[in-house]
């Protein structure tokens, strides 16, 4: 993150062209087009842009000094180096491939179906026995719904799925991401009572109606404390049981902690370490009783009295409410779907032959009913003494620098089964396909640059400000914190520096409600000096702070009075749901000076100030800067 920030500060290098050298460091030359590219990337004072331009000379010489005494340091070649550049370029290239297979386009469209939810049924038709005649009656039904037959006589007549019947075909409401895209596509394109054309599904086909539609429900976090209900409990279990869920619905409305609760009560094994937070609710998540339940909380902290479901009782409480994000582009959520769900895979797998091209994928001649054989005795166990000795070793498939063998499909065929990925109960023939398909994209996401020689512009610039980061940490950073006596020397020179100036010491308090931070507040009041005492009663949700604190360096926006026990109001952080209050235990009415201990953050930023300007004193010896100044006197 550091060297980022360097990066960018710097607005690191271009890949140097064949314009005019304005200046040379040692024996590097900077072009006047590689120093105007990094100039403009923060071009400041546009009002006055020579100026700005001879300014940030100064800082692009030292930045193209220091780069170039780590290359000859050879810090490039540092394995933790080595393993960054190679994670990002890595990490780069995904993004680029990701565009390549329409991301954008998959996230807008994800983003906008979010905004809403649709209320779906189906008339379904299992073809487990006859396709063909499953086919008929899903056409049928279509003709009859065209000729204006009601979505419940039609589903009566053709269904053959007691289920569907039974539930009238209701799927309930949906939204993006709840069911498999293609089947979400489907829905999607209808408008409210619309119905659509047979889509022949895994089990059957389906004819999908739009039944209605509302503004997405969004998402929410939320908590719950279980008291679970064995399978036999009789009529006595089952009161004892809601009277505890009751009590403990009642010590919540008097103020103890949901967490507490949850740690002492809770039955759900899933949520209980964890606060009783379960995973981020959405539509379709659970059966519509808890749905409904869930999305009747408005208020983040809110509780719901207990309700019973055939698991138990339940009190749950709203974390956050989620609404869905202003637009694509900030959209995290529907980005993190994308990435990871089946509409980028398959957009990427629409490419294949493409990219198979380009990386020049070539299918080796070996049996595959063979090799097929042998990976499922492999996985099931079973002796392969039939096959030959080195049948792992059979040359699968090959690409321009690397070749695939049979060893690397048994290996990815195991993976599938531990990650527990659905593919892995799907014939193996599919999984040598998906296998071919993944190895490829692999590929050509390591030898990226070699297809698309224009993102080395992009690799250059991170590698030099990786450099920059790792040289600095070395002569600067590290080197200043670790000179315990160089520190001492420096503090003591410059003792007159470093003063406190106006300010107040005092406790900072932190909880993580309003009410009990109002609560706490109170019980401080009345006895300030045992305040430490008084936290120590609420465990692990206050911690406190103490510190002196400078006027204009407050850890509370309000206005704190000079007067000890003076307290201010719980404010609210604005990352978090936590509440803060600053207790005043004494006044510093006069400057004073800091000791080491107390200055040391200032000092270490001092002292490596002075070794950096010492520093690169030392670099322009060992590189001397020359300056084309006719060439300079042109950069506008």
């Amino acid at each position: 993150m550091k060297a980022l920030k360097i990066a960018i500060a710097l607005a690191c290098i271009a890949v140097g062209s064949h314009a005019q050298t304005i200046f040379t460091v040692g024996k590097t030359a900077v072009s006047k087009q590689e120093f105007l590219t990094a100039f403009n990337k923060n071009p400041g004072n546009a009002a006055d842009r020579k100026k700005s331009l001879t300014e940030y000379l100064d800082l692009y010489i030292n930045f193209k000094l220091k780069v170039q005494s780590a290359y000859d340091a050879k810090l490039n070649n540092l394995e933790s180096f080595k393993t960054e550049l190679s994670n990002f370029k890595r990490q780069l290239a995904e993004s680029l491939i990701n565009e390549e297979a329409d991301e954008k386009k998959l996230i807008a469209e994800a983003h906008e179906r979010s905004k809403k939810d649709i209320h779906a049924a189906q008339i379904f038709i299992d073809y487990a026995k006859d396709t063909a005649k499953a086919l008929e009656q899903a056409n049928k039904a279509y003709v009859m719904l065209k000729q204006g037959k009601t979505f419940e006589e039609v589903l009566n007549t053709f269904s053959n799925d007691e289920g569907n019947k039974k539930s009238k075909g209701d799927i309930g409401f949906i939204t993006v991401f709840t069911l498999p895209y293609a089947i979400e596509n489907e829905i999607y394109n209808l408008k409210p009572g619309q119905y659509s054309a047979p889509y022949k599904g895994k089990y059957g086909y389906h004819i999908f109606k739009n039944v209605g539609e509302r503004k997405a429900l969004g998402r929410r976090k939320v908590g719950q404390i279980l008291i679970a209900i064995p399978a036999d409990a009789d009529e006595l279990t089952l009161k004892t049981k809601a009277t505890l869920a009751d009590t403990i619905y009642q010590k919540l409305l008097r103020g103890e902690q949901f967490e507490a609760l949850v740690a002492k009560y809770s039955n759900d094994l899933h949520t209980a370490n964890n606060n009783g937070v379960l995973p981020e609710v959405g539509i379709g998540r659970f059966d519509e009783q808890f749905e409904s339940k869930i999305f009747s909380l408005k208020k983040n902290g809110d509780y719901l009295p207990p309700f019973k479901t055939t698991y138990g009782y339940h009190i749950l409480k709203l974390i956050e409410n989620i609404e869905p994000a202003k637009n694509a582009e900030e959209d995290s959520y529907v980005k993190q779907k994308i990435e990871g769900g089946d509409r980028l895979a398959q957009s990427k797998n629409n490419r294949q032959k493409k990219w198979q091209q380009l990386i020049g994928f070539k299918k080796a001649g070996y049996n595959e009913s063979t090799i097929l054989a042998f990976a499922d005795s492999v996985l099931q166990g079973k002796s392969t003494a039939s096959f030959l000795k080195n049948t792992d070793s059979v040359l699968l498939f090959s690409f321009a620098k690397d070749k695939v063998y049979a060893k690397d499909f048994q290996n990815y065929t195991t993976m599938l089964i531990h990650s527990g990925n659905a593919l892995s109960s799907r014939p193996l023939a599919m999984q040598m396909k998906e296998f071919e398909n993944t190895k490829s994209v692999e590929y050509y996401r390591d030898h990226y640059e070699e297809f698309n020689p224009s993102i080395n512009k992009q690799i250059k610039e991170f590698e030099e400000a990786n450099l920059l980061f790792v040289a600095m940490d070395k002569n600067v950073w590290s080197k200043a914190t670790e000179d315990s006596a160089g520190l001492k020397s420096f503090y003591t020179e410059h003792a007159d520096k470093y003063l406190w100036n106006k300010g107040v010491s005092g406790m900072l308090i932190t909880v993580n409600s309003k009410k009990v931070a109002d609560e706490l507040v109170e019980k401080i009041k009345k006895d300030i000096p045992n305040w430490r005492a008084t936290i120590s009663n609420y465990g692990g949700i206050a911690s406190a702070d103490s510190a002196r604190y400078e006027f204009e360096n407050l850890p509370v926006k309000q206005k704190v009075e000079s007067k000890v026990g003076f307290i201010t109001s719980p404010e609210k952080s604005e990352t978090d749901e936590l509440y803060s209050f600053f207790v005043v235990s004494a006044i510093h009415d006069q400057a004073t000076k800091r000791s080491f201990d107390e200055a040391k953050g200032l000092v270490i930023n001092d002292y490596q100030s002075k070794l950096e300007a010492e520093w690169i004193k030392t670099l322009k010896v060992k590189y001397p800067i020359m300056m084309n100044m006719p060439n300079w006197n042109t950069v506008k």
